[in-house]
């Protein structure tokens, strides 16, 4: 009705709630699983998820939803806009930069000696973390102010390979 395709990100794969207005920019979040499934959102909601995408090709209806979700679930659920067609939930506290911190406490290094990559709004405070950062070319304008380097232009799927071989230089 509100046109929002809804990406739900489980261990068994990416779910999708519509297609309808689908393009190619969501084809990028196949990083698990082979292919998305489609489902029903009743379905989706039955399973635990890890990741809720929405996207929208009017981002007014992701405005309304994303000012809701700041006043009733605010305390809980931060609601992340990576560009004007997509909004992310992630609960309050569980971030990019929440898991490095286990991860590096783990492994024993400090984030300055950490190079991390990354594209999105969801990256900035990653890239402020680590030591050094590389935002992809094709990234959100606030990614690449708060990253170190932007990596130089190429196609989407050699951007990564051009970054690192930049960083390397």
């Amino acid at each position: 009705k509100r046109q929002i395709t809804c990406l739900c990100f489980f261990r068994q794969g990416i779910y999708t709630s519509s297609k309808f207005d689908w393009n190619e920019g969501m084809e990028r979040h196949r990083e698990i699983g082979r292919r998305f499934r489609q489902s029903s959102v009743q379905a989706m909601r039955k399973r635990a998820i890890y990741k809720t995408l929405l996207f929208s090709v009017h981002p007014e209806p992701l405005d309304d939803l994303q000012a809701y979700v700041a006043e009733h679930f605010g305390e809980a659920v931060d609601a992340i806009r990576n560009g004007p067609n997509s909004l992310e939930f992630v609960a309050k506290g569980v971030s990019k930069v929440s898991a490095l911190n286990v991860l590096a406490k783990h492994c024993g290094f400090a984030p300055e000696t950490a190079a991390a990559f990354g594209d999105g709004v969801n990256d900035v405070g990653m890239f402020r973390w680590a030591g050094y950062s590389v935002c992809m070319h094709h990234g959100h304008p606030s990614a690449k102010v708060a990253a170190r380097m932007v990596a130089p232009e190429s196609t989407a799927q050699t951007n990564f390979a051009a970054a690192v071989a930049a960083m390397a230089s």
